[in-house]
């Protein structure tokens, strides 16, 4: 009997599973921060073309990670599509190669020197899943990169390099600092050490934040208006932080983890608000809120802090019990 069903590559259910929705929200909003930073608060051709290119390209990540991790997945929990036999790996495989065609064609498009940074977006993904998704530092290293890459794709080239004057030039960096801290704590439970480990973390979290502090109030191109955003950056943030490292349970790390790459539009808030002012920040924050809801939701996977290999002691086990896969954050 012949199947009536589509040709398609796979359900939308399973596309959703695949791109972790919830984390794809706040890498929008890395663009969205950076376009409104660079032209003023606008919604215009160009933010949509860099929208769709960045969404593409990550969601191309993450099919492209759950390719690579086929072999180490476990088929029971939530958002493992393949050992699930949901779907066949080369389906992923090709979902992957056309989102990346996809957001080429979209920052072609977008112009403005958006097509480089996206090959560059394009290479740190590929690197992370087939080189260094493993390695202790240069794992991290290339999250890191990856968002800090993208929040210079919404604030183009031009505005980032010719920026000598404005603190936005330094926020890329920022970002890099604070995806490297929360991508190395989530390596934290292998070699004995997590309590050392999470006391760093914390210790870095709380310069990041000075830092950050010190900015808006001193620094003449920073507005305070950006200081309701840094506040509710760190009291999201922060406890689940503080609590992973008082703790020391799986549980916890986990949920500071996740609670850390939520908080990422909020941090994008404070870059947003400290050029453009309170009213900038505000739909930049409200995806850390739509994020979060999707990432409640029993309908949509929300592998935040997932990565293959862990599993290998009694700590890691209590995250849970099978081997986890870390996308890009």
């Amino acid at each position: 009997m012949e199947n009536s069903k589509p040709a398609v590559l796979f359900q939308g259910g399973t596309s959703l599973e695949i791109s972790r929705l919830p984390n794809l929200i706040t890498v929008a909003a890395d663009v969205l921060a950076g376009y409104w930073m660079a032209n003023g608060v606008q919604i215009d051709s160009r933010l949509l073309w860099l929208l769709l290119a960045t969404s593409a390209v990550y969601a191309a990540g993450c099919a492209l990670s759950d390719y690579c991790s086929r072999e180490i997945e476990s088929p029971k929990g939530q958002g493992r599509p393949i050992p699930g036999g949901n779907v066949e790996p080369w389906r992923t495989l090709v979902f992957s190669f056309a989102l990346f065609t996809i957001g080429l064609g979209a920052s072609a498009l977008a112009g403005g020197g958006a097509l480089q940074i996206t090959i560059l977006l394009i290479l740190a993904a590929i690197l992370y899943n087939v080189g260094t998704k493993e390695r202790a530092v240069l794992g991290p290293l290339s999250l890191a990169g990856y968002r800090s890459l993208n929040l210079i794709l919404g604030m183009g080239l031009p505005f980032w390099l010719g920026g000598a004057e404005l603190p936005s030039r330094y926020f890329p960096v920022f970002t890099f600092l604070y995806v490297f801290l929360l991508s190395w704590l989530s390596r934290f439970e292998e070699g004995g050490k997590s309590r050392e480990i999470t006391a760093v973390a914390f210790l870095g979290w709380v310069h990041f934040v000075m830092i950050l502090l010190y900015l808006s109030i001193w620094d003449e191109g920073m507005n305070l208006e950006n200081l309701p955003f840094l506040a509710l950056f760190a009291a999201f943030t922060g406890p689940a932080l503080l609590k992973a490292g008082q703790v020391q349970t799986g549980f916890a790390a986990g949920g500071a983890q996740k609670m850390m790459v939520l908080g990422v539009p909020l941090l994008n808030a404070v870059y947003c608000s400290g050029i453009q002012g309170f009213a900038a920040g505000v739909p930049v924050a409200l995806c850390t809120g739509i994020a979060a809801a999707l990432a409640m939701s029993k309908k949509v996977s929300c592998d935040l802090t997932r990565r293959p290999g862990l599993g290998r002691n009694p700590f890691n086990r209590a995250i849970r019990r099978e081997p986890m896969n870390h996308p890009l954050p």
